[in-house]
This record gives C-alpha cells, sequence and structure tokens, in this order.
C-alpha cells in the first residue's frame, strides 16, 4: 500500500514567513548567479524554461532582488492578458503589490480611441504610475514598447474636481472636448452656470 503524505502551506501576504521564503531564494546561490544582471540594470533578466505555476513565485522573488538591489520600478512583460491578471493575484499573496497596465488604447481611422473605456483603465494606471516611486508593473510587449505621456504631462493635463471648488464652466467644457469628451447628452452637457458629466 502506497501511503501519501500531504503537507498544509499557506502563502499569506501578512505571514512574515512568505517574505523570509523570497529572501532566501534571492539569496540562493542558483538564483543569485541569475539575478545578478538586476544590480546593473543593463540587460533583461529571462527566467525560461518553468512551469506556469511557478511564474508567480519566480515574478515575486525577481521583485524581492530588485528591492534589496534599490531597484524602485520593475517591469514584467507577459503578453497573456489573462495570465497578467492571474500572476498580479498570485504575487499579491507573495506580499508583492503589481499593476497592471492594459495594453494602449487604440485608434479608428478618423483618430478617434477605438474603446473609451480601455483608454480611461490605461490613463488610470499610468497616473498610478507616475504618482508611485516604487512598483512592480505587469504589461503585454506592446504596452511596454509603447509610447506613453511622461509623468510631467500627466501632471500638467490633470484638472481637479473638489466639492468648493470654483471653476469657469464654459473653460471646463472646453478642456473636456479638447481631451476628447464629446457633447452629448447624458456625458457631458454645458448648462450654464453648470457643467454635468
Amino acid at each position: 500500500m502506497v501511503g501519501i503524505c500531504v503537507y498544509r502551506c499557506f502563502v499569506s501576504r501578512t505571514d512574515p514567513s512568505s517574505r523570509a521564503s523570497l529572501r532566501r531564494a534571492v539569496n540562493h546561490p542558483d538564483f543569485a548567479v541569475r539575478l545578478a544582471p538586476l544590480a546593473t540594470g543593463d540587460c533583461e533578466l529571462v527566467l525560461d524554461h518553468s512551469a506556469e505555476a511557478s511564474h508567480a513565485f519566480l515574478a515575486a522573488i525577481v521583485c524581492e532582488a530588485a528591492k534589496a538591489r534599490k531597484k524602485t520600478r520593475l517591469w514584467l512583460v507577459c503578453d497573456i492578458p489573462r495570465h497578467r491578471e492571474r500572476l498580479a493575484a498570485e504575487m499579491d499573496l507573495w506580499g508583492i503589490t503589481a499593476m497592471v497596465l492594459p495594453d494602449p488604447p487604440s485608434e479608428t481611422g478618423d483618430g478617434t480611441i477605438a474603446d473609451p473605456e480601455s483608454a480611461a483603465e490605461w490613463f488610470s494606471v499610468l497616473e498610478i504610475l507616475a504618482r508611485s516611486d516604487e512598483c512592480a508593473v505587469l504589461c503585454g510587449s506592446d504596452a511596454f514598447a509603447g509610447k506613453a505621456p511622461s509623468p510631467g504631462a500627466l501632471r500638467s493635463s490633470r484638472t481637479s474636481l473638489k466639492p468648493g471648488n470654483s471653476l469657469d464652466p464654459v473653460d471646463l467644457a472646453k478642456s473636456l472636448a479638447d481631451h476628447g469628451y464629446e457633447r452629448v447628452p447624458g456625458v457631458m452637457a454645458l448648462r450654464c452656470p453648470l457643467l454635468g458629466c
């Protein structure tokens, strides 16, 4: 008769042993050699021939190694959107928060954005990245190689809307129209002195 041993293994963001496991892996001689390029940042790091189930653990090790080497922003490229989402969720279990940057918005033939909702999500993540000094970013190769506005350009294009602010509705409506909003009932309507979005 063959016996099967089952070991309980929990990975939790709040469990210090999870971070300790990552640090042990980072310092293991086999990983240390592969992680050495992170020190200079001159080349990409490829961990190939690994089972899909290990990808989040390996990505967490890379993030931990980068943190130990004072690398504040780490880009992890994965071309399968579903895989990026799964990696982000599993990396969170290891105590690593990873932002998922969607592919950049595509334009139609007349220069308009094909999917405004995905464009809004893309800009939202870029805005968060512009404000973060330290982060891990999961993205596809198109998002990694594509053009994006600089953090300074994002900051300069902000319009802060807070209760009690006094803004000229005509100027705000023009600014919104300049940034791609359309004057469509239910989306943006100017009824001086009110602007409804």
